[in-house]
């Protein structure tokens, strides 16, 4: 059976079909899923394990074709007719479009010979939904969104005809990202075992969605003055300017900072959100891809978005929300209240509520107190078979039944930690590093991640010295790890880097198989 997903725009938005991806994949386990998307947002799908296929656009160009280069649209014509051609060619027994506009007209257009759920186009009615689930979607959020207490996940997942919270938010760093990361926090000074790390995200797409660097400059004084933490700016290169201003004003608590504002792709901010303990932010793609990769997040809504939709997927993350009575807001730009709602929520507000997520995960639920009723904090929970719900954070006998104490740092894409298998994966992922700097030409580079690499075998060595059938190891650096070394040495010496590079994928990776090889490893390094 072919199936066809349709999302190709917003990071959060993409990542948020990863549940729904699940639910096909267990519904349909001989089902072949394939999924259109972006060509900018490949990544954030081509490493999910319940997708067999990627197909892509390169949407965005093909959008400032159509509005300013009239000479360019019989290219975006062709080009998209092949790619419709080809799918239509796939017989798709089950559409799912996650969007409206060209994912309608796509899924129309592809057809298939079975059914499109989440909305389709019709020549003689326009946009229509052929599901009880999209229609019923469409019609709360047009008439009252108050009334919608569903996460757009699990509408996600009931529009593809599967159950909700059947799945967590997946997303699957790759190796070199994850050292890509390490090494950008290792610049900021970050160390290795650093679990001090707390993620800010201030910008937004949107002004009106902007809580202001005034307001979080204070809550990242307090978290570093205060909190003994250091903290990571996260954002694209339209939020430099507020990371700078942030800066500058905290003075000299400014050295506490990391500021990766505009230098990490989606890879690599997964891999950077991987190693904080926290992040805080409004509601944003950042805030999606912590959820991904399994870490807690406190997130604050106000404005348009609205936490009962679009919030934090999974257990035990923190909402903030500004409960106006005008809220979720409808016209942000013709606003009459004076963006009451963003002023509601203070940097007091944002370190109490730290404060108690801190004591929750730390000791279980210990009958927080939250007394403002305009501001509201709740927190997340999920369980299989059922829709998230928001649970206000004083309901501590009912946070408690399931959730006590909450969960702390999930990475869900990583294999054991302490297991062999993370050290093959570690091993190779610093390997590949290498080879690429090798072909890139960056020496220094080279050589760093050679003596990565190198660090990685004794970081096994020393595991496997732990394990049960620890014996032996030390022998067999010294008879195959260190004559290699000194050939490394050699070659460095004289800038025969092809003899290095050949070390490394040959005499070091033997090295690493005979190491795991008496732990009964057998899979590939």
């Amino acid at each position: 059976m072919n199936i066809l997903v349709i999302r190709t725009h917003r990071f959060g938005d993409i990542l948020q079909t990863s549940p729904m991806l699940r639910g096909l994949r267990e519904k349909f386990p001989d089902g072949k899923i394939s999924f259109l998307t972006g060509s900018d947002m490949t990544d954030l799908v081509s490493s999910n394990p319940d997708v067999d296929e990627v197909f892509s656009i390169p949407e965005k160009e093909y959008r400032w074709f159509l509005k300013n280069r009239p000479e360019q649209h019989p290219r975006v014509y062709n080009e998209l007719y092949d790619l419709l051609s080809e799918l239509r060619g796939r017989d798709f027994r089950l559409i799912v479009n996650r969007q409206y506009e060209f994912g309608a007209m796509a899924a129309w257009l592809v057809g298939g010979v079975g059914e499109t759920r989440g909305g389709t186009f019709s020549p003689e009615e326009g946009f229509v939904f052929t599901d009880d689930a999209s229609r019923e979607l469409f019609e709360t959020i047009r008439t009252d969104r108050r009334r919608n207490g569903r996460n757009l996940v699990d509408w996600g997942c009931r529009i593809a005809g599967v159950s909700p919270g059947c799945g967590d938010m997946v997303f699957r760093v790759p190796e070199t990202a994850r050292s890509d990361a390490g090494h950008l926090l290792a610049e900021g000074g970050a160390k290795g075992d650093d679990d001090s790390l707390v993620a800010v995200q201030m910008g937004a797409a949107r002004s009106f969605r902007q809580w202001g660097a005034e307001n979080y400059t204070p809550v990242i004084r307090w978290l570093i003055k205060d909190r003994n933490k250091r903290v990571v700016l996260l954002g694209s290169e339209d939020e430099e300017g507020l990371a700078e201003t942030a800066v500058r004003c905290l003075g000299p608590e400014g050295n506490g900072v990391i500021n990766l504002t505009g230098a990490t792709d989606l890879n690599t901010l997964g891999g950077v959100l991987e190693r904080c303990q926290y992040l805080i932010t409004g509601d944003t793609g950042t805030m999606h891809m912590a959820a991904a990769v399994g870490t807690p997040i406190l997130a604050l809504f106000y404005g348009t978005a609205y936490p009962w939709e679009t919030g934090p997927y999974g257990a035990g993350h923190f909402v903030l929300y500004a409960d106006e009575p005008c809220s979720p807001c409808l016209v942000p730009e013709g606003c009459v209240c004076g963006h009451r709602c963003l002023k509601a929520i203070t940097p007091r507000h944002v370190c109490a509520a730290f404060d108690i997520a801190e004591s929750m995960r730390e000791e279980g639920a210990q009958s927080p107190v939250w007394s403002d009723e305009t501001v509201r904090l709740f927190v997340t929970r999920r369980q299989p078979g059922s829709d998230q719900v928001l649970i206000p954070v004083n309901d501590s006998p009912e946070i408690a039944e399931g959730m006590s104490p909450l969960p702390g740092r999930r990475v869900t894409n990583r294999p054991n930690d302490n297991g062999i298998e993370s050290a093959v994966c570690a091993f190779s992922g610093q390997r590949d590093i290498l080879v690429r700097q090798f072909c890139l030409g960056d020496r220094q580079s080279f050589v760093d991640a050679f003596s990565q690499l190198i660090d990685r075998l004794h970081a096994t060595v020393r595991y496997l010295n732990g394990s049960r059938h620890g014996e032996g190891h030390e022998e067999i650096l010294a008879r195959e790890l260190m004559p290699a070394i000194e050939e490394t040495h050699t070659a460095f010496q004289s800038e025969d880097f092809v003899t290095v590079l050949d070390i490394v994928q040959y005499r070091l990776t033997s090295v690493m198989e005979s190491l795991v090889r008496r732990e009964g490893f057998h899979g590939t390094i």
